[in-house]
């Protein structure tokens, strides 16, 4: 065993501490330094960091005591952020050596249409499920006398011959789908990226992930198709499942229109108390709706897009995943551009974003899939064409401002300051107007301005507005702070007052 050296910095301690071989006692369970993954022991050393920098150990044995007098009360509190980041803790060591049951090269990942349901209208949803199953596991006597947490954190630190799953359902593609034949189908949105999972641990039972194909694709033709799918969802690593059939017949017109006029009645009745829309089924009929090709499900979508109210966000959500099932994209933007032409009404981002993701569509193009960190992308002619549409959609509303009053005209400068787009030279179009109107925006939306949009209207002409916000009951999101720090970039003498 070799002695500890003083650590002189948090990269200099990492391999230090990860190289002592001493046991820590804790209660009656024991782990060792070298167990820790690095992320422990940055979380435990950025805990006891004032400690740590000041021990030195001379040896092993000094080393150690010199630690259990220093770091106790630190490592308690590491510990318990280990536990619930990491999944490594001391208490879920010794199960996850001892507990573990047996497991064979027998792992399977297979795709499977959602009970058993193979044929579908264009237009249906269609929804397939990955199923992992592990029927060489043998669980052990112990390993069924887990409680509920310490699986899951067993998950977070495989051991040998153990296998995990990631089985987050994202609500959209984050599996690589294969389909054949290449014709008949588009795709509309490419492959997420999310940065976050829940790591499983693939024992005898199996786990069922969701797969939706509608949230990716769009299936325009009639016909057979092989579906197969490639996931890192097992251990990280690519898997790709045998392909399976599915059939899918057109939809008379008539049918349609009927099953249109169904889902406007169910997704209309759909309130529980407080106005939030909620059935049985969850937001099924929105997602039905949504999926639909034809021009009476267009004329749907746009309506509970644009006119359900805040009440109804999920309503909207679904919707928006369902503009690229639309067969007319003629008719659908006609209908958006409508909308934001109408003086009646203030324009918000989901109507912006409808708009710019159906010419997306009608020229063929993918919208990427979310990412937590955006990625340069190329642009061509028809991306440059689409800019300045967009550019000029925006200057159509700031032309309208001098028409425009009230509530409707507060709203329109709230969305054309945060959420539009706009460029430089229409930002100081509005950014007098925007000033004026401050202090009738709602607390949240004056509260974003003075945090995201500080830099476009940050003027003294402010300041009655701030104080005003001041003498009020705090606002719930935007308290006195933020009011208080603008007042005093503004005016020190009077924010003392």
């Amino acid at each position: 065993m070799r002695p500890c050296k003083s650590p002189d910095s948090v990269a200099g301690a990492i391999p230090t501490l990860a190289g002592c071989e001493r046991p820590i006692v804790l209660g009656s369970r024991f782990f060792t330094f070298a167990s820790l993954n690095s992320v422990s022991i940055v979380l435990i050393y950025a805990a006891g960091k004032r400690s740590a920098a000041s021990f030195h150990c001379q040896s092993a044995s000094n080393a150690w005591r010199e630690v259990s007098m220093r770091l106790v009360v630190s490592l308690t509190c590491g510990c318990m952020i280990w536990l619930i980041l990491a999944g490594g803790s001391a208490l879920a060591q010794e199960s996850a050596v001892s507990t573990a049951g047996k497991a064979d090269s027998k792992v399977q990942v297979r795709l499977e249409a959602k009970d058993g349901q193979t044929h579908f209208r264009v237009g249906d949803l269609i929804p397939l499920e990955l199923v992992f199953s592990n029927p060489g596991f043998v669980p052990s006597p112990e390993s069924e006398k887990l409680t509920p947490i310490q699986p899951a954190m067993r998950a977070q630190l495989p051991q040998p011959g153990q296998h995990v799953v990631n089985s987050v359902d994202y609500g959209d593609l984050a599996d690589t789908v294969a389909i054949s034949p290449a014709t008949g189908w588009f795709q509309w949105q490419g492959k997420s990226g999310h940065d976050y999972l829940s790591a499983q641990e693939l024992t005898n039972h199996e786990m069922r992930v969701p797969l939706v194909l509608n949230q990716g694709y769009v299936f325009r033709e009639p016909g057979h198709y092989e579906i197969s799918v490639t996931t890192y969802r097992l251990d990280g690593k690519p898997v790709t499942t045998d392909p399976i059939g599915l059939d899918l017949t057109a939809r008379p017109t008539d049918e349609e229109r009927a099953l249109v006029r169904s889902l406007n009645v169910e997704i209309a009745n759909r309130k529980k108390p407080g106005g939030r829309c909620r059935c049985a089924t969850g937001n099924l009929p929105a997602e039905q709706l949504a999926a639909l090709p034809g021009d009476d499900a267009v004329r749907a979508k746009v309506h509970w897009l644009l006119d359900v109210g805040d009440d109804h966000d999920d309503v909207r959500q679904a919707i928006e995943g369902g503009l690229a099932a639309s067969r007319n994209y003629d008719l659908q933007l006609l209908l958006l551009e409508d909308a934001w032409h109408n003086l009646q009404r203030a324009p918000d981002s989901t109507l912006q974003n409808a708009i710019t993701a159906t010419r997306l569509y009608q020229a063929g193009k993918m919208r990427t899939g979310w990412r937590m960190v955006a990625e340069p992308q190329t642009r061509d002619a028809g991306d440059r064409r689409m800019w300045d549409e967009n550019r000029a959609d925006v200057q159509a509303i700031v032309d309208s401002l001098s028409q425009r009053s009230g509530q409707n005209l507060t709203d329109t400068v709230s969305f054309l300051m945060l959420s539009a787009k706009a460029d430089a030279g229409q930002l100081a179009v509005v950014r007098p107007v925007a000033i004026t109107e401050f202090g009738h925006m709602d607390p949240m939306e004056q509260g974003m301005m003075l945090q995201a949009a500080w830099w476009k209207i940050r003027d003294p002409l402010l300041v009655p507005a701030l104080r005003a916000m001041l003498d009020k009951p705090p606002a719930q999101f935007v308290g006195y702070g933020q009011p208080l720090e603008r007042l005093i970039e503004l005016d020190p003498a009077s924010a003392r007052r």
